[in-house]
């Protein structure tokens, strides 16, 4: 399990990112279709460039706090649910909040931040973003869509998830450490799919873990087990391979 759960949530920063970059260029440019992107992308950095790490929910028990960064957003608010999704039990929305932009001293960060007091760990939310349509270049139009920043999702990744990473930690992850290669060019990169790499029935791994993630952390497996030919983390390391890329490593 590692300590922060990245996806590419490519829609989302479409939506908030992207939309709020190409609006923001010269509005006689973007009448005649000349502004670029990399031109509105830099007009953006130049006015509101953040470099705070802050950025998604931050947990606490007593609060947690909502940052997304968003510059070209006429409004942000935040949606809370109790799973994450429809279809599960217990289901329910849990409120709505607007969100505020984030000050320095007289200049606007481009955030939006708020914060919601009390305890929300493994709840989910999404964020309702009211901003300029990039397509069709009409006015503004709103939007529901998970959180760029999630640090973990719901269902199909359509809400994003508060989470207390410290609470995940399995045993021994605090002495955990990486293992750095002197240049880069040393890697040799394995790609693997979770269920792939053990399915199998003939892959040796346990019936319990096969195809999920515990697989990974058996050793001596062996085709059939029968001690000949060696399977799964052992044959990685017969190979040679330096770095397991698992992907997509959930929500597939």
């Amino acid at each position: 399990m590692t300590k922060k759960i990245i996806s590419a949530l490519l829609c989302v920063m479409l939506v908030v990112s992207s939309a709020a970059i190409v609006s923001a260029a010269d509005t006689s440019k973007a009448s005649t279709g000349d502004t670029t992107y990399t031109e509105a992308a830099e007009a953006i950095d130049s006015a509101y460039a953040y470099d705070g790490d802050d950025l998604g929910s931050t947990y606490t028990p007593e609060a947690t706090t909502f940052k997304v960064w968003a510059p070209k957003a006429n409004s942000v608010k935040v949606n809370l649910f109790a799973t994450g999704s429809d279809t599960e039990d217990g289901h329910q929305k849990l409120g709505s909040y607007n969100l505020t932009k984030v000050m320095n001293g007289d200049d606007w960060t481009g955030v939006w931040s708020y914060t919601l007091e009390g305890d929300h760990k493994n709840q989910y939310y999404t964020y309702t973003v009211n901003t300029y349509d990039i397509v069709s270049g009409g006015g503004p139009k709103t939007y529901e869509t998970e959180d760029v920043y999630s640090r973990a999702t719901g269902v199909n990744g359509k809400r994003s998830m508060i989470v207390d990473l410290d609470s995940t930690d399995p045993n021994g992850w605090s002495s955990d450490s990486h293992v750095l290669l002197d240049k880069v060019t040393d890697s040799y990169v394995w790609e693997v799919h979770v269920k792939d790499f053990s399915y199998a029935e003939n892959s040796g791994v346990s019936k319990k873990n096969r195809g999920k993630y515990l697989a990974f952390t058996e050793e001596g497996t062996t085709l059939n087990g029968e001690g000949n030919v060696s399977t799964c983390i052992d044959y990685l390391k017969q190979l040679g391979v330096t770095t397991v890329q698992i992907n997509p490593f959930y929500d597939f």
